[in-house]
């Protein structure tokens, strides 16, 4: 019995994994055990809840930008173009932005914008609304302290300041200034107006 050659056998065609896309943590904040998850608006996100709480009371921190980059567990995000940060009454807008967080991920540092910066925010004794402006703004959370830096000025109601740097903390009010100059406009012409005569 001739058995000849035995019939080729195909090989076993090679089986290919799909790849493993990988995704990036989301920014918005962690949401109670007790509540499901609700996603944050792209254009007015809270930076971290729990950072919020422990920077100003409750207040979440807020923040809108055209480009975005980075990751909090990285420990800061950037922001370029239309940047503006808020928390509760306080205002600040420029060209770009960094906030940092704390080694934990959850709390923020401080925040620092460059580039036509304004900050606004109403006086905690006057509600006088408050207008600085500068090339740099640092916001130290903790401290809740503003320092203005190139070409610093800071508005309150008339009174108007000038220098080297300004200090504005957000909660007494203090300003502090390095070769400062300004305008102090007396209480009374800041309130006083002139009563018409009534005929008879």
């Amino acid at each position: 019995m001739d058995l000849g050659e035995s019939p080729a056998v195909p090989p076993k065609a090679a089986v290919v994994a799909p790849p493993i896309v990988k995704e990036k943590a989301a920014i918005a904040p962690r949401p109670p055990v007790s509540a499901p998850a609700s996603p944050a608006p792209a254009s007015r996100a809270p930076i971290s809840e729990a950072a919020s709480a422990k920077t100003s009371g409750k207040a979440p921190v807020f923040f809108e930008g055209d480009l975005f980059n980075g990751l909090k567990k990285e420990g800061f995000i950037e922001l370029e173009k239309n940047v503006q940060i808020t928390q509760e009454g306080l205002k600040i807008t420029g060209d770009k932005a960094k906030v940092f967080f704390q080694p934990d991920g959850e709390e923020v540092e401080r925040v620092e914008a460059y580039g036509n910066v304004v900050v606004t925010k109403k006086d905690p004794d006057t509600q006088e609304l408050i207008t600085a402006t500068g090339n740099i703004a640092i916001y130290e959370t903790q401290a809740r302290l503003i320092t203005l830096k190139e070409n610093a000025k800071l508005r309150r109601g008339k009174d108007e300041f000038r220098g080297a740097y300004i200090e504005y903390n957000v909660d007494t009010g203090h300003i502090k200034a390095g070769k400062v100059q300004g305008t102090l406009t007396p209480e009374e012409s800041k309130t006083t107006q002139p009563t018409k005569k009534q005929h008879p």
